[in-house]
């Protein structure tokens, strides 16, 4: 018995990284350096959940920020300029804040509270030097049995959540009001599941939209994959790519990953006519030699179709990546001279 699992697994294995190796494998391409520009501010912030670079704001948005939940930098000068919203049990207060980010329009933020299960809109006016909030509406979700980990917002309105639990779908939809609409998405790999798995241990991965579909990109597979969900719900898987060979082990019902199968997809940033992801590929193995390769330099961008059509590898360490929606531009939180600062890169 024993004996047929190892021959099943093995096969399973070799079919698994037999599958789809698009564009000669993530690791075979040539990366195409880029240099970047430091502004020289000194920014007093360890490391924000999400990053939003408009005009010549700055947003920074973490729980564990000094100021408040969300906090707005003037990106030429470093100077603090304000802190909109705050931490605390009260209305339109947060206890533990995920940040799903602006409108199309730059007219609305919305942020979810995962503790209080709560959708906080807010009605904004963003020019080149403040953020000022005129109105608020809370929303509080049906359910409280779903813990989203990550969320995102499409242009219709509705909210796609990566949960924290799942057996048989790999996200949730919501409306805009954060009601249930349904379970939808396979998960990248397929095997027996007695109990409920923990999605953010197994892939971690980035989950963002770009007007009506969703992009949900592995952090443990070189998986990426494409929805669009209309005007009634209605959710089609419009591609998926396995952009890379991988390694993969059981242990009775639970999935492994190999200490030689790279670290894939950390982060996703949607533009226009690209999708921005950023890339390790390098294994715990190779982390155990070096800690350097625990941090990610290198930036892939794939088009609508799934394709890999470009790859870069900065100069400084990416914490966290901001791109312009045309994609152009991209701006990078990091540590400069031993102080945080912004590096901004120019794709040509």
């Amino acid at each position: 018995m024993i004996y047929r699992n190892m021959i099943n697994c093995f096969f399973f294995l070799l079919l698994l990284c037999a599958c789809g190796t698009d564009n000669n494998g993530l690791r075979n391409i040539a990366f195409e350096n880029l240099v970047g520009v430091p502004s020289g501010c000194d920014y007093i912030v360890d490391y924000p959940q999400e990053m939003y670079v408009i005009d010549s704001l700055l947003i920074l948005c973490d729980p564990r920020l000094s100021k408040g939940v969300v906090e707005v930098y003037d990106i030429n000068t470093g100077d603090f300029i304000q802190a909109p919203l705050k931490r605390g049990r009260g209305d339109f207060e947060f206890m533990s804040p995920y940040f799903l980010g602006f409108s199309n329009s730059c007219d609305s933020l919305y942020i979810y509270d995962v503790m209080q299960s709560k959708l906080v809109a807010s009605k904004i006016i963003l020019n080149r030097d403040s953020l000022i909030i005129n109105s608020y509406n809370q929303y509080e979700s049906d359910r409280k049995d779903i813990v989203s980990t990550k969320l995102a917002k499409l242009d219709n309105g509705y909210i796609v959540s990566l949960p924290y639990f799942a057996k048989d779908s790999m996200f949730v939809l919501f409306d805009s009001r954060m009601q249930f609409k349904q379970k939808f998405g396979n998960l990248p790999v397929e095997w027996e599941k007695t109990d409920e798995i923990k999605l953010y241990n197994t892939f971690v991965g980035d989950i963002k939209t770009h007007g009506n579909k969703v992009i949900y990109a592995s952090g443990r597979l070189p998986y990426v994959v494409c929805y669009d969900v209309a005007d009634d719900g209605a959710v089609v898987k419009s591609w998926e790519v396995i952009l890379d060979e991988y390694s993969i082990y059981f242990e009775g019902d639970k999935l492994r990953f190999s200490n030689d199968n790279p670290q894939t997809f950390m982060s996703v940033h949607p533009t226009s006519d690209k999708i921005f992801v950023v890339y390790n590929g390098y294994t715990t193995d190779d982390w155990a030699h070096d800690i350097d390769k625990s941090v990610e330099y290198k930036i892939i961008a794939i088009d609508y179709e799934g394709q890999v059509v470009g790859a870069y590898e900065l100069d400084y360490p990416i914490i966290k990546l901001s791109v312009s929606p045309k994609g152009k531009d991209m701006f990078v939180f990091t540590t400069v001279d031993e102080r945080m600062d912004i590096v901004k890169y120019t794709i040509k």
